[in-house]
């Protein structure tokens, strides 16, 4: 079940953390183990995929978002954000640049 596994994710993340009093995460063994069917991982603006789509840098979002993909599968989603958008040559987009891509 999806919620097991994602409680013992976050259990997992805040387990490692603790002796060093690091903030918890999840690193690449905790997603082998635990990610999968119905588990979803949302990247947000600040991750480097998405920061190299602001950039312009589909190229790089491309290589940065596949280790992803071999870890979460279907589960992987992309945060887009709007903080209003200002016109740009072109066309309208994001202040942070921030464009969709579709693949």
């Amino acid at each position: 079940m999806a919620g097991d596994r994602l409680c013992r994710m976050v259990s997992a993340g805040h387990a490692a953390a603790f002796p060093t009093g690091a903030p918890p995460t999840a690193s690449w063994d905790h997603l082998d183990q635990y990610a999968g069917e119905g588990l979803m991982v949302l990247l947000g603006p600040v991750s480097e995929p998405l920061r190299a789509l602001s950039a312009d840098r589909a190229d790089l979002a491309e290589r940065l978002l596949e280790p992803w993909r071999q870890a979460v599968g279907a589960g992987l989603r992309l945060e887009v954000v709007c903080w209003g958008a200002v016109r740009h040559r072109a066309g309208l987009r994001a202040p942070g640049r921030a464009h969709v891509h579709s693949r």
